[in-house]
């Protein structure tokens, strides 16, 4: 869970859902958002991509509160998941509980930019440095505008360049994404499995015993989260 970077950094004052930026892993947790995760709607276009057997990575509830919401830098989705999984390509959907558009932040991305590799990201200046890195060579010039209405799905290639921008209207601009990788993916090894991070049956069948865990049903919610949550519905 990350709290707004301006709030974090003492820069503005807001609290509640108004200081809040993203959730990470909802649908390990909230049965409502797994549900949605292996929605067929949602993932029947993905097998067309990855095949017809699906885990889900990281799933994110976003948002951009009015005003104060931050934007993201240019990056490539598969930079991150390179440090992490053994795979080809994996699937990103990103779906608008509010309408996204210039003025409130919405994506934009750099068309055919999959096709080009994975591109050098380094370390962000400012408030937001250690939540994401950069890919510099991205040009602001080639991005186009993705707005979408409530209920509209975006998918891409995580190979593909994309970013978004403040919110600077009186609006929220929330979203939903998740991630998917075919099972027959394998995790990168790493020393403390403390750190491995939750992966959820989707579909179909786990081919790879190198990505185990996978879990099929909802896992309780850390303590920690659960205090941050109670935390924040106190403010509102």
């Amino acid at each position: 869970m990350n709290q707004n970077a301006l709030v974090r950094d003492g820069k503005v004052e807001a609290s509640g859902i108004h200081a809040m930026h993203k959730i990470h892993h909802v649908s390990c947790y909230i049965s409502e958002f797994l549900a949605r995760v292996r929605d067929p709607k949602l993932t029947d276009p993905i097998v067309d991509l990855l095949g017809p057997n699906l885990l889900g990575l990281n799933n994110l509830y976003i948002w951009k509160s009015p005003k104060i919401g931050l934007g993201f830098p240019w990056h490539q989705d598969k930079w991150y998941f390179n440090h992490q999984y053994k795979t080809e390509m994996t699937v990103g959907t990103w779906t608008a509980i509010d309408p996204a558009d210039k003025e409130n932040g919405c994506l934009y991305v750099i068309p055919g930019s999959h096709k080009g590799g994975i591109l050098e990201h380094e370390d962000l200046e400012g408030s937001q440095q250690s939540e994401f890195k950069i890919a510099r060579e991205a040009r602001d010039e080639e991005g186009v505008a993705v707005e979408v209405p409530p209920g509209g799905v975006v998918w891409f290639n995580n190979q593909l360049l994309h970013k978004s921008t403040d919110n600077h209207s009186l609006r929220f601009r929330r979203c939903n994404v998740a991630h998917y990788i075919s099972g027959k993916a394998e995790r990168v090894p790493i020393k403390n499995v403390k750190n491995r991070r939750p992966v959820m049956w989707v579909r179909g069948d786990t081919y790879s015993e190198k990505m185990e865990p996978v879990y099929r049903d909802v896992l309780p919610i850390p303590k920690m989260y659960r205090q941050t949550v109670s935390g924040a519905s106190d403010a509102q």
